[in-house]
């Protein structure tokens, strides 16, 4: 064999050797994006939404009503109001009063979300 033509089967094999090399390379990106992609879809499957709290859960927390007296631990006036319009209405630093048009009763909005330290929890005060 000529040197030229040894050199042309040593060129032409590492060509094909790069060639596979990409090929093997490609194939092993491909698997692992397939398996992330199949891991990541597997646990979303499972994930829990998160149910928003009820007016009756939030009562004492963030809100609480003014002069307002639970007659036989009724609470039901509690899921009459609609917290969600007086959200934007709450202060980073004070509590709010506001009066709502639906009820017309008197909301305390406390700032921040923060619980009230002389507020008792709902059962106590039913």
């Amino acid at each position: 064999m000529s040197k030229k033509n040894a050199l042309f089967v040593t060129i032409a094999n590492t060509n094909k050797t790069n060639t596979l090399m990409k090929i093997s390379t490609l194939f092993t990106l491909f698997i692992l994006l397939s398996f992330s992609s199949f891991s990541q879809s597997n646990t979303s499957r499972y994930a829990v939404p998160i149910t928003p709290l009820t007016p009756v859960e939030r009562y004492g927390v963030d809100y609480e009503l003014k002069d307002h007296v639970f007659t036989n631990g009724d609470s039901t006036v509690l899921n009459l109001i609609d917290l969600t319009t007086f959200e934007d209405q709450r202060s980073q630093t004070e509590n709010v009063e506001i009066i709502d048009t639906a009820t017309g009763l008197t909301i305390v909005l406390f700032f921040e979300k923060k619980e009230k330290t002389t507020t008792t929890h709902l059962t106590q005060k039913l």
